[in-house]
């Protein structure tokens, strides 16, 4: 969605233009937010998806390339 909506390549480094991988989702609003206020940032995160939606991006980008983890 991120790539046809914003026109961004969302597991694009931004540095080196490599593909990067998902390594852990963080599902806990509580560390969200606690995340946000460590760095200050300035926007207020809502509710994260479903962690099923998580899952399933995980296990889209695994069988594209082959990598299970």
């Amino acid at each position: 969605m991120m790539r046809n909506v914003y026109e961004i390549g969302p597991m694009l480094c931004p540095k080196r233009s490599s593909r990067m991988k998902v390594i852990a989702f963080i599902t806990n609003i509580g560390t969200v937010d606690q995340i946000i206020y460590y760095f200050e940032l300035t926007f207020v995160a809502g509710k994260p998806p479903l962690a099923s939606v998580f899952e399933q991006v995980a296990i889209m980008e695994a069988e594209e390339r082959a990598d299970y983890f």
